[in-house]
């Protein structure tokens, strides 16, 4: 694009990628005792259960992670190890602090 080239190296679609996934590896490796809790709790979900990453959040029994992106990194490791999927659909969420904006619904798989 004339006039709209990149010259700085700011954006680039697989650095930003790989960025992101490395911030999830470092939350989760410093909070490697809640990702155990998370996994084992989403592992108990009856398959076929259909609901968002805020409904496992409102029914978490155990202690709250220390930073609440422990909660979008370790959704999205369950999502990559195949225990959710996303069905296509997307709501507003309840939660306050989510300002409203969408999120994905899930499948228990």
């Amino acid at each position: 694009m004339d006039g709209l080239d990149d010259d700085r190296g700011e954006f680039s679609l697989p650095r930003a990628r790989a960025a992101k996934q490395a911030g999830m590896d470092l939350v989760r490796k410093r909070s490697a005792e809640f990702a155990l809790k998370y996994f084992d709790f989403v592992l108990r979900i009856e398959k076929g259960w259909v609901g968002t990453a805020e409904d496992i959040r409102r029914a978490w029994p155990y202690e709250l992670p220390h930073h609440v992106n422990c909660w979008g990194a370790n959704c999205n490791a369950i999502v990559r190890a195949g225990l959710l999927e996303k069905v296509g659909v997307m709501q507003p969420p309840k939660g306050v602090k989510s300002h409203g904006r969408p999120i994905h619904v899930y499948r228990r798989v």
